[in-house]
């Protein structure tokens, strides 16, 4: 579907799911910004609830923004004044020679090897050979605005300085999680958020223009502020759809003749507008107590993202110098059902997207995950449920510290080690050798597994703590 039979037909859909879980928050993204831009903005809970008590956008509204609104023309992938979200004649170069030097589409999927970038199941190569469909194209440049990778660039173009490192797209720095509602329509709605659920900063801001309604003269204005590709800023005012919309990259797409159609083997891209993820109401964020200071929370490759369940409700971490923040658009959720005939009692059905990335290669992707998690949304109220599920917590982390030191110490027992006298602290040294050993076995796979199922019922209110 396109996305005018999208948005039309949001009721009648259940989901909607990309090649990769980076693809399908991206364009969950593009749908809740363009359904913004459709509505219109509004700031009180009560003008929210209104727009989703329709149960569907207006086709007539939907008709007319297609067809008859100023910017009707701008969903064209290859037009020449306007291609949408792309930025129209930009053309990188040989820094030299000034020569036409476009860049293979395969960096545009992370799926896909390129450059030197390590092979696991593809094993493609840059001779021009790959190439994406025009619907794979769109697609992959809207996953490019969220997911590009900072790291050495190296990219000169007609319009922008040279760049020498690139700056990372909004959801590579954090964990984006969608609140999923019954059908398409509600869980666009759902992730809307008015004003006063969007941060002081976002909150503060006009609700603007997406990125396909740019006029020319604020095109033009971008172009020529070569600083954004330099600097990873822009001096050019922030409104609410310009932040969930971004231009993390320019880019212009190349067309040519496929076999089967329109083909796209190369593309034109250099650095776009950094973006502060610190904002985003789609994280979780972790505020450090001592320095004030706040950043989202990241995927750590040792854990499965339910056992983060306790830091999307906002419980303060074990190192009391830190405190979780639950997401905005999950605060939300409960504001939004209530004085409705929903029962109280409400359980987040949440999807959370994550990507880890190689601490020591940037541009290097480790893994992606597409998790769900049902929370109760009461329990950020109630004082009495957080403790309880606090509770529960402390006593799933103590069991797993006891037995990491018993299937260490089991360790020890049978592979006892000789000290060289090289080491400084050997005692020390053989205590992490054991505990990694331990960490290796297939003991805490076993039991994380164990007890995810009946933890998950604490969260649902199924089962108590004490159970």
């Amino acid at each position: 579907m396109g996305l005018e039979e999208v948005m039309r037909r949001a009721h009648e859909l259940r989901q909607l799911e990309g090649e990769s879980p980076l693809e399908t928050v991206s364009l969950y993204r593009l749908l809740v910004g363009l359904a913004h831009h459709l509505a219109g903005d509004f700031r009180l809970v009560r003008e929210w609830r209104e727009i989703g008590t329709q149960g569907r956008f207006d086709e007539t509204k939907v008709a007319r923004y297609f067809h008859d609104s100023p910017w009707a023309d701008r969903f064209r992938l290859f037009d020449e004044a306007y291609p949408f979200w792309q930025c129209p004649g930009l053309v990188n170069i040989n820094a030299k020679t000034n020569a036409e030097r476009p860049v293979p589409v395969a960096s545009l999927v992370h799926s896909v090897a390129s450059g030197n970038n390590k092979t696991l199941f593809s094993h493609q190569t840059d001779d021009g050979n790959f190439s994406l469909s025009a619907a794979e194209a769109a697609r992959a440049l809207v996953t490019a605005q969220y997911f590009s990778f900072s790291g050495t660039f190296k990219k000169t173009s007609n319009y922008f300085e040279y760049c020498n490192n690139a700056s990372q797209g909004l959801f590579v720095s954090g964990i984006p999680c969608i609140v999923m509602g019954d059908t398409l329509f509600e869980t666009i709605i759902l992730n809307m958020l008015p004003r006063e659920y969007r941060g002081t900063a976002l909150g503060k801001m006009d609700l603007g223009n997406p990125p396909w309604a740019d006029s020319r003269e604020r095109i033009e204005q971008m172009i020529s502020s070569k600083k954004a590709a330099t600097n990873y800023n822009t001096r050019l005012h922030e409104s609410y759809l310009e932040y969930l919309l971004p231009r993390s990259r320019h880019i212009r797409l190349v067309q040519e003749k496929g076999m089967n159609g329109i083909a796209i083997r190369k593309i034109h891209i250099t650095q776009g507008v950094n973006r502060d993820s610190s904002i985003d109401p789609w994280f979780v964020k972790v505020q450090d107590l001592k320095k004030s200071e706040i950043s989202p929370l990241k995927l750590n490759l040792d854990r499965a993202v339910w056992r983060n369940s306790t830091a999307y409700l906002g419980l303060r971490s074990r190192e009391q110098d830190k405190q979780y923040l639950p997401p905005e658009n999950l605060r939300a959720y409960g504001r939004y059902w209530s004085g409705t005939n929903r029962r109280r009692s409400l359980l987040a059905p949440v999807a959370i997207f994550v990507l880890a990335i190689d601490p020591k290669n940037a541009a290097k992707p480790l893994a992606w995950r597409h998790e769900t998690l049902d929370l109760p949304v009461e329990a950020m109220e109630d004082n009495t449920i957080m403790q309880d599920i606090q509770a529960s917590w402390d006593i799933v982390e103590k069991v797993h510290r006891t037995l990491q030191w018993a299937i260490a110490g089991y360790y020890q027992a049978i592979f006892p080690k000789k000290d060289n006298g090289n080491n400084a602290n050997p005692r020390k040294k053989k205590k992490q050798d054991y505990q990694k050993k331990a960490e290796c076995s297939a003991a805490f796979r076993t039991y994380w597994g164990a007890v995810e199922r009946p933890f998950r019922a604490v969260l649902a209110r199924e089962s108590s703590w004490q159970e």
